[in-house]
């Protein structure tokens, strides 16, 4: 026997184990983690857990008493956000502290429902109602369609994000180098919120601010940047599509382009491009399996 490499991992592993070929290694973290390294490449990809997924759902299952869940949507350390099939109902599951809380708000069935895995003490939910409709609302918020983001250690909606009068069809967390929040409209426009943490009385309080609309999207992306000034966008989508856009002047490029590749496997500093784009990407990790 002789040794053929070492491997550095940042964190402590628990199981490893070859489940296909002797060029995929597979590695779950002590965390739950669940991950897989290309020996030849070097290359990570990063799933979440799927028994320990399982393992989640089974519990919620028998906490909600058998109720037909339409969605269940889990972060690395079990907390969880779910969604009742054709209903207005949500419930969000603190890990930590065994709690399960229904998130009220809601008035018609919620379309999508999504846990920002990268913090996890937040969600986002949304259903295809207006607001005041039938009862006193103030504005500017009436006659909106909103996304509710939820604090999940209670459960309370700690904020109502406008979508200008656009139904949404899908939520989606991107945390390539800033937590974003991205909501994709039946238009095929792409509205972005992201994440601040500010301290209000001594106390940590996360808020959402609007960054802009992303419009003439050239497909589905896989994963998002947006840059510190948050002046520039830039997206990796499932059609090969690497585009940047600029905010301020509305234009874009797509500055590399890999007609019907998939983009999960590819390592960023092969592309070519800007340095500032080059290091955004370079963080990149395929999020689910």
């Amino acid at each position: 026997e002789r040794c053929v490499g070492v491997l550095h991992f940042d964190q402590p592993v628990r199981r490893v184990r070859f489940p296909e070929t002797d060029r995929i290694l597979e590695c779950v973290y002590s965390d739950g983690q669940f991950v897989r390294r290309d020996m030849a490449s070097g290359e990570v990809t990063v799933h979440q857990n799927p028994i320990r997924l399982l393992r989640i759902q089974e519990r919620l299952r028998r906490k909600l008493n058998g109720v037909h869940i339409q969605k269940l949507a889990a972060a690395d350390n079990g907390n969880a956000i779910i969604v009742e099939k054709n209903s207005p109902r949500v419930w969000v599951w603190n890990e930590a502290e065994g709690v399960l809380n229904e998130c009220r708000g809601h008035s018609s069935h919620v379309i999508d429902a999504e846990i920002c895995r990268a913090d996890p003490r937040y969600a986002a939910s949304y259903s295809d109602e207006r607001l005041g409709i039938g009862r006193e609302i103030r504005k500017p918020l009436k006659g909106q369609k909103v996304i509710r983001a939820w604090a999940l250690r209670k459960g309370n909606c700690m904020q109502r994000l406008p979508t200008q009068r656009r139904t949404i069809r899908r939520l989606q967390f991107f945390t390539a180098n800033r937590i974003i929040l991205a909501a994709f409209a039946a238009n095929g426009d792409i509205m972005l919120w992201e994440l601040h943490n500010r301290m209000v009385s001594g106390v940590e309080r996360g808020h959402w601010d609007p960054i802009e609309i992303l419009k003439n999207a050239p497909a589905q992306p896989m994963e998002c940047a947006v840059t510190q000034d948050a002046k520039t966008f830039i997206g990796a989508y499932a059609d090969g599509t690497i585009l940047k856009k600029s905010f301020q002047t509305n234009t874009s490029r797509s500055f590399r382009l890999f007609p019907g590749a998939d983009l999960s496997a590819l390592r960023w500093e092969t592309l070519d491009g800007p340095d500032e784009v080059l290091e955004i990407l370079k963080r990149y990790r395929q999020t689910e399996s």
